[in-house]
């Protein structure tokens, strides 16, 4: 916010809000508001009359983080919390439907610091307040309610282990963009260490993010992400000082189990973060708490070189991200300050493996990138044999450029042997499975992947996918229906209109279809829908537009003509996928669009050319190993 958004004082509704020192009020009497709530609260203010897109209040509240946009969905509902607001009649916040946030309010009124009293008698007579949008409210409120009954727990449901904890992102008390990536990367880093452990169950990242640093709802946090324990803390950087303090709460009641600060310089930044991950594991495995568990982080040499990978750990999530060039060139010189840091070079090999093939802003050539990724593995597995990413990193090698599955399947069962506390690990030994034709252990890797990392809309997706090429249309729309809920916008409805027409439901299926926020996808809709009100020749027309569309739409493009029963049209547009995505061909011929398909001597070739049977049968093996503690299902 500038000089002058700092030192005003405002009247929302009944609130008043002094921006200056970040205080909220309501009839006198002060109201807790956590940082990124009051963020979030302010960027509204500032915008207001005028709604925020979801990602300027990413950019604006979370700055240089990476978050989704069921980050800010959570952050909002959290802050209607604080303020004691009601979904059903907001008075704060609404939504705006396919956009962002705006106030509920009219423009807030300015106050000096000097009259911030006598604002209070005004704010409570004043006549004027205007409520705006109030239909999106209805929608708000309906997305609200489809995350609470998504984690609603049910009466059969068993309580969380004891043993199972959330490592929320640690607060940085410096608004330094350095320091929020360090204390955000230590939090990641312990999160591992936990995991590591091999008996304790840790909520993914994607989930902690979505919920900050609080733990004001610990009850709710808990419900949502399945764990009987959250731990979160604050990192103050001065100079070469670090103070970590640290709280680990008890999310059935709220009540703080243990705290403890930490005063080091940040040469011992990696024997704080052992220390930390000791302590709670002590707090959690009782008399086990000695046992010792890898820590492939202990091979680090460099206090700077190590600051530096926290850092790049937070600017690079799995599978990519706004900042991985800045977290690239951070890796870089973490491995020129270490050249004996095995975490490191692993790091360095997953940002180009990830940039190569999700970021368009990639400048090097396959190549170059791929000769860069064998010789950081080469160098992280020389150091320390045992780190399963490594292993994972050489999977995808083999599996994106070189096609060789039966490579792929091997390094992934190595991987995932060393390493299964790695959600980026099994997700993509999940991706796998579905893709040489197991969609069994694909759906059931997934519900274990989302048991832990219940918020990844990714994951969810992925599932959601799987299920329905299982033929369970059912769950599959419910699991896209969450999605849709969880972060509106994202690019479900095409999938959910059609399993609505599947059931021969038009009315719903043109609804979701008209959802769609890409115009192409609107088109596939609008073609089966034809074709299904028997309107061929409007359908032909459709399909013929939707074909000159770019070549990165291939999926939609033969989804659809292949439930048009254009055989041709499908099958060329797959094999341009294939020329490009080849990962993301296997991962779709699965559905059920594709099922006219099936006896065409062509498809029958597309799938040799796959690496399947030519009936599409899995001819590659996979042995998923065991997921040390814990069943498939979730259970101890």
């Amino acid at each position: 916010m500038d000089e002058r958004s700092m030192r005003r004082v405002v009247c929302v509704g009944d609130l008043v809000v002094d921006a200056g020192a970040r205080t909220v009020e309501r009839d006198g009497h002060p109201i807790h508001v956590t940082k990124l709530s009051f963020d979030l609260l302010l960027a509204l203010i500032e915008a207001a009359p005028e709604a925020l897109s979801t990602e300027a209040l990413m950019d604006r509240v979370w700055e240089n983080r990476v978050v989704s946009p069921a980050t800010v969905a959570k952050r909002v509902e959290m802050l209607r919390q604080a303020l004691s607001d009601d979904a059903a009649g907001a008075r704060y916040v609404v939504l705006v439907r396919g956009y962002g946030y705006r106030l509920a309010t009219p423009e807030p009124m300015e106050r000096t610091a000097e009259s911030k009293a006598a604002a209070l008698p005004v704010r409570e007579t004043h006549s004027t307040r205007r409520f705006r949008s109030l239909g999106t409210l209805i929608l708000a409120m309906a997305t609200l309610a489809a995350l609470f009954l998504l984690f609603l727990p049910r009466d059969d449901d068993p309580p969380p282990s004891e043993r199972s904890i959330a490592v929320l992102p640690f607060e940085s008390l410096s608004d330094a963009p350095e320091d929020r990536w360090f204390a955000e990367g230590l939090a990641e880093e312990i999160g591992h260490s936990l995991a590591r452990t091999g008996d304790l169950l840790v909520a993914g990242q994607t989930s902690t993010l979505a919920y900050g640093s609080t733990v004001s709802e610990a009850r709710a946090v808990g419900t949502a992400l399945g764990v009987a324990h959250l731990l979160t803390g604050t990192v103050r950087r001065d100079g070469e000082r670090v103070r970590v303090v640290t709280r680990l709460t008890a999310t059935a009641d709220g009540f703080q189990l243990w705290s403890e600060a930490f005063d080091e310089t940040m040469e011992d930044a990696l024997a704080v973060q052992r220390k930390i991950a000791e302590r709670v594991a002590g707090q959690l495995r009782g008399r086990d708490a000695k046992r010792d568990f890898p820590d492939p982080a202990a091979s680090s040499s460099s206090p700077q070189a190590y600051a530096l990978y926290l850092q790049a750990v937070s600017l690079s999530p799995y599978p990519s991200g706004p900042k991985m060039g800045v977290a690239q060139a951070l890796i870089e010189r973490v491995v020129e300050l270490d050249p004996g840091f095995a975490l490191g070079w692993t790091r360095l090999a997953a940002i180009h493996g990830r940039r190569l093939y999700f970021d368009p802003a990639y400048p090097l050539a396959p190549d170059e990138s791929i000769r860069i990724i064998r010789e950081a593995v080469d160098r992280a597995l020389a150091i320390d044999p045992t780190i399963g990413e490594s292993y994972a990193n050489l999977a995808g090698l083999a599996w994106a450029f070189d096609q060789d599955l039966a490579r792929t399947a091997g390094l992934l069962e190595q991987a995932v042997r060393l390493d299964p506390w790695n959600l980026q690990v099994l997700g993509l030994a999940r991706d796998f499975m579905r893709a040489i034709g197991d969609l069994e252990g694909s759906r059931d890797l997934g519900a274990y992947i989302l048991r832990r990392d219940p918020l990844c809309v990714s994951c969810r997706t992925q599932y959601a996918g799987t299920l329905e090429c299982l033929g369970d249309f059912e769950e599959a729309e419910r699991q896209a229906q969450v999605v849709e809920d969880m972060a509106p916008g994202y690019p479900v409805a095409g999938a959910l209109g059609n399993i609505s027409l599947a059931r021969g439901d038009l009315a719903e299926a043109e609804s979701r279809y008209a959802r769609a926020e890409d115009p192409l996808q609107r088109l596939a809709g609008r073609a089966l829908l034809q074709h299904a009100r028997g309107d061929t020749a409007a359908a032909r027309r459709s399909l013929a537009q939707l074909m000159e569309g770019p070549d990165s739409y291939w999926s939609v493009q033969s989804s659809t003509a292949a439930a048009l029963g254009k055989k041709a049209l499908a099958l060329e547009a797959l094999r341009r996928g294939m020329q490009s995505k080849p990962l993301f061909v296997q991962g779709t011929i699965c559905a059920p669009y594709f099922d006219p398909l099936r006896d065409d001597p062509q498809w029958q070739e597309l799938m040799l050319a796959l690496g399947r049977n030519a009936d599409g049968s899995q001819a590659v093996s996979f042995e998923m190993p065991p997921l040390p503690g814990y069943s498939i299902s979730g259970s101890e």
